[in-house]
């Protein structure tokens, strides 16, 4: 069964107010987060196949997200959004929401870079990367 990506949600739970999620104005574009385990090659010299190891560690890359940036928005302004979380390198909570399949991942994390674009099509926009760490929540399951 395909799904519709949209409406897809973003919010934020500020450090300072972990618990109320605000959600992103103007969301663009999402990559979710990816879970992933470093691999080593176990191979020897006289074996006949390759022969891999996985880690247990759970590893997950930044997330990017693409907003409709409006600077003076107070999901994304320097007062209390986006800006302001990156300023004072906050750790917020992060939720993920797919209202189509009522898919969520909840996670804390960093802000590590953002990104402003030259206008296009008549829009500003504005590259997030998170840095997602610790437990981390998919649809209630705990992901260590």
């Amino acid at each position: 069964m395909a799904y519709n990506s949209f409406p897809f949600l973003v919010q934020r739970a500020p450090a300072s107010t972990p618990f109320t999620f605000t959600t992103i104005a103007e969301l663009d574009t999402i990559s979710l987060p990816e879970l992933s385990g470093n691999e080593a090659d176990a191979s020897v010299q006289n074996s006949n196949i390759d022969k891999y190891v996985v880690s247990i560690l759970q590893r997950r890359k930044p997330v990017a997200i693409t907003v409709n940036y409006l600077p003076t928005d107070p999901t994304q302004d320097w007062l209390q959004g986006l800006y302001f979380s990156r300023i004072n390198n906050n750790f917020d909570g992060w939720k993920f929401l797919h209202n189509a399949t009522g898919t969520i991942w909840i996670a804390s994390g960093q802000i590590t870079a953002l990104t402003p674009k030259t206008p296009f099509e008549g829009k500003l926009q504005l590259d997030v990367t998170l840095r997602l760490s610790g437990p981390m929540y998919l649809n209630g399951l705990l992901i260590q």
